[in-house]
């Protein structure tokens, strides 16, 4: 697909803190995710999310969105003005569509939402409550939880730490769930105070990651070390020693 540099609104389903997701439907009428971020990334972290998220997925099938592609929009002057990335559709679950709507209707201050919540009932108060007891009690997401830090997939030495929250995760009719949040796999050294390419840039562990690729059968540990190596590529061309 083309990306646009602007989406329908009447399309956004969701926003957080790094991105704005919109709800489109393909000719074939295949239902995705069309994310659009509130910053702008280096064509080599978006290139980089791609990969990266492909080994997740082989690593951890079902548990994690899918990306189907991502890539830049670029104004005349060659800047990127847009960075924007396409994922597999999953249906939410009813709570997890409130708290979008909530989100949507207060544009990502969650802050305002929730002192708009206190006046009005508390409903949002309670969803999230409900959901981070979820989060943190379930045995099969807590299992899920330390094989993905366990696999390298988050960084606990680096610079920024991501950690999902409310809106990150999908619940299924089956108790199952999906994990919806996809994000680039490296910050910029200007961006956490840095003066070069270092681990701490890295939202991965690379010697982690690698481990864990080497433990899939085949044919996907194949296609798992290939995708890190087209990563390490990206990270060459960023700056980084690999």
């Amino acid at each position: 697909m083309r990306f646009e540099s602007t989406p329908d609104p009447r399309e956004q389903i969701g926003v957080g803190g790094y991105k704005r997701a919109y709800k489109v439907v393909r000719a074939d009428g295949t239902p995705e995710v069309q994310l659009v971020m509130k910053h702008q990334y280096t064509n080599e972290q978006m290139k980089g999310l791609f990969y990266l998220n492909k080994i997740a997925t082989l690593l951890f099938p079902g548990k994690i969105a899918a990306v189907k592609q991502g890539g830049n929009i670029h104004g005349d002057d060659g800047q990127v003005v847009s960075s924007q990335f396409v994922s597999h559709y999953v249906e939410p679950d009813a709570q997890h569509r409130d708290i979008q709507e909530f989100a949507t209707q207060f544009d990502g201050d969650m802050e305002a939402a929730r002192e708009y919540d206190e006046s009005h009932g508390g409903r949002l108060e309670a969803i999230t409550n409900d959901r981070y007891d979820r989060l943190y009690t379930d045995n099969a997401i807590e299992a899920f939880r330390a094989a993905y830090a366990a696999a390298g997939l988050s960084n606990p030495d680096g610079a920024v730490q991501i950690g999902w929250g409310a809106q990150d995760v999908v619940f299924t009719k089956d108790g199952d769930f999906t994990f919806v949040d996809v994000d680039v796999p490296w910050d910029e050294p200007e961006d956490i105070g840095a003066d070069a390419y270092t681990d701490q840039c890295l939202r991965f562990v690379p010697a982690k990651l690698q481990e864990a690729i080497n433990t899939l059968s085949e044919p996907k540990r194949t296609q798992a070390l290939q995708y890190y190596a087209r990563l390490e590529e990206q990270m060459r061309v960023a700056g980084f020693v690999v």
